[in-house]
């Protein structure tokens, strides 16, 4: 009383009644997809346009990414700046002008902050 074997595609195992599909060497599954990924630009200090809170503003670049088997292989266009203050968690967009601007200020406000760091105590 032995299963038989059946010509039509895929058999129905007789134990779990569920229908089986035939695999055929060969056959392939390639998956992909997109994903944002989020970095941080750039943190300043100033007054936020939506809360009007004094905070630290940060500005991340969201890109989107194609992936193939979950990982990132290229970038879809320049992305977009998003700045968020950390007071009010607000959001506001930035154009890519506006961005560098901001990026450009951060880095000049680092290396200030970094030389007043480094001088000895009587000089400060």
């Amino acid at each position: 009383m032995g299963a038989t074997a059946r010509a039509t595609p895929g058999h129905r195992d007789e134990f779990a009644g569920v229908r089986q599909p035939d695999h055929r060497p060969g056959d392939v599954m390639i998956i992909f997809g997109s994903r944002t990924r989020t970095a941080l630009a750039g943190v300043l200090f100033f007054a936020c346009a939506l809360c009007g809170s004094t905070a630290a503003q940060r500005l991340h670049r969201l890109r989107t990414w194609f992936t193939l088997f979950f990982v990132p292989v290229f970038p879809f266009g320049h992305g977009r700046y998003v700045l968020q203050c950390s007071y009010c968690g607000g959001q506001s967009s930035l154009t890519r002008d506006g961005a560098e601007r901001f990026i450009a200020d951060a880095e000049r406000a680092q290396a200030a902050h970094h030389a007043q760091e480094t001088l000895p105590p009587d000089v400060r």
